[in-house]
């Protein structure tokens, strides 16, 4: 309710994908799923935040009720109307993110909030949408591809790769070789065979 007369909603409601429903919060601004919240702070108001020590007991508060909390402040904190020393802004920024574990974002403006309320509404509710790739640029090369496969074992850059595979001949016999094996290998220690052998047999899990 504290946020319907914004400008924020204002872009918010241009958006056809979007519905808002106004309610009174304990804590935050913008419940973005059941797990996640945000506070929206003008960077004037968040100096006064800090000033009153408003912040202090509003952080709790969301952290007491969501997983995941979200501070974005638009504009710039350090040029504000106000004779709060820069070392205290960095020091609350720091106590946010290091101590308490709060993500803090800096907008321009209403217009970048709301695009970045709706963009993290969206992910908090509907996931990604799509899988993210760990590896990109896959060779095409027989060699090279054997060579890219071992690449993802840890431990294990481009000349472990290669001495792994000089030594094998195959990237299925890597993966299917017992620790004592993989020691026989140039430059691989049996702390480093042991994450080979058990990366290969890690469970799955979704």
């Amino acid at each position: 309710m504290r946020e319907q007369r914004s400008r924020v909603i204002t872009y918010l409601r241009k958006e056809k994908s979007i519905s808002i429903e106004y309610t009174s919060l304990p804590s935050g601004d913008y419940v973005l799923s059941s797990s996640a919240v945000c506070e929206r702070k003008e960077a004037q108001d968040f100096v006064l935040s800090i000033l009153d020590r408003r912040i202090f007991s509003q952080v709790p508060k969301m952290k007491s009720e969501y997983e995941t909390v979200v501070v974005v402040i638009e504009g710039n904190i350090f040029k504000t109307r106000s004779a709060i020393e820069p070392a205290a802004l960095i020091g609350a920024l720091s106590w946010l993110i290091v101590l308490e574990g709060i993500s803090v974002i800096f907008t321009d403006g209403p217009a970048m909030t709301a695009a970045l309320i709706s963009t993290m509404a969206r992910h908090a509710q509907n996931g990604l949408g799509y899988t993210i790739s760990l590896r990109s640029g896959k060779p095409k090369d027989q060699n090279a591809i054997a060579q890219y496969l071992c690449e993802g074992l840890p431990a294990v850059g481009g000349a472990k790769a290669q001495d792994l595979l000089d030594h094998f001949k195959t990237a299925h016999a890597v993966f299917n070789a017992t620790v004592d094996q993989l020691c026989e290998v140039k430059g691989i220690s049996r702390q480093t065979a042991q994450k080979i052998y058990n990366a290969s047999r890690i469970q799955w899990r979704k």
